[in-house]
């Protein structure tokens, strides 16, 4: 795995409904026209890829493992990291019923489903 660089006026950049995919940035260039970067010295750092962790969790029945598509799911929360800092970026939790926790944005809704 290494960097590649797009030299500036090599590219076209998409945007709106060019675009194809999900990405922030997507761009059009020549395979040709891009640089990779041998990683070594300052390109042999890692990308800051961002993660998305999620965990669903039920109201599980006496002795059996609980299951989503059988248990009433009474929180889902997730986590996005950003490789390389030791913080997470957020961590958003959906409680239901309320429960009250500490340095988590809560988004609370009246129904479920």
């Amino acid at each position: 795995m290494n960097w590649v660089e797009l030299p500036a006026l090599k590219y076209f950049v998409r945007t709106g409904g060019a675009k194809i995919s999900n990405c922030q940035i997507e761009c059009e260039i020549s395979y040709e026209e891009i640089i990779s970067h041998v990683p070594e010295g300052e390109w042999a750092r890692i990308a800051p890829l961002r993660v998305l962790s999620f965990d669903i969790e039920c109201a599980g029945r006496p002795g059996v493992f609980p299951e989503a598509s059988i248990d009433p799911v009474i929180q889902i929360a997730n986590v996005v990291t950003t490789y390389g800092p030791s913080l997470p970026r957020t961590h958003p939790c959906f409680p239901h019923p309320f429960v009250s926790f500490l340095s988590i944005v809560l988004f609370l809704f009246a129904l479920s489903g």
